[in-house]
């Protein structure tokens, strides 16, 4: 709990701001992953646009690195978006994102302990009745 205690308070004495999406799947419904990072990674890119627009400021997004064949697709929707012949449509952001890997990235490694500390267990806790079989999450 200390580490949480810290990791907020870090957080929060750097005025950071968070943008994250969580995806409920339905049990017994068919769900293609396929389109799940690509889709965040656009929505994530609108929100945080959106966000600096309002703070009439300029910003990047830093992705956790999976593969080059994974990582390029998920992109290039942002990427045609930015740099599009009528005009960039993000004007906030400075470059497509890019990747980094965790183990080697502070605000990664930050961004992994809050979702999995709290993201994780907020969304378990939210969407699903029966939590008997999640240890991470507690009623109190």
């Amino acid at each position: 709990m200390e580490l949480l205690s810290s990791l907020l308070g870090i957080l929060e004495r750097h005025d950071t701001r968070l943008l994250a999406r969580v995806w409920i799947k339905e049990e017994g419904l068919a769900f293609n992953e396929s389109g799940v990072y690509p889709t965040s990674v656009g929505s994530l890119t609108e929100t945080f646009q959106a966000q600096l627009a309002h703070e009439h400021s300029r910003g990047m997004m830093v992705l956790d690195s999976r593969t080059k064949v994974k990582n390029a697709p998920d992109v290039h929707c942002v990427t045609t978006r930015k740099y599009r012949t009528g005009g960039d449509g993000l004007r906030g952001i400075i470059e497509s994102p890019v990747f980094g890997h965790s183990d080697t990235h502070t605000l990664l490694h930050l961004a992994d302990l809050v979702v999995s500390s709290l993201l994780f267990p907020i969304a378990c806790h939210a969407y699903l009745n029966d939590l008997t079989w999640n240890v991470h999450c507690d009623n109190a």
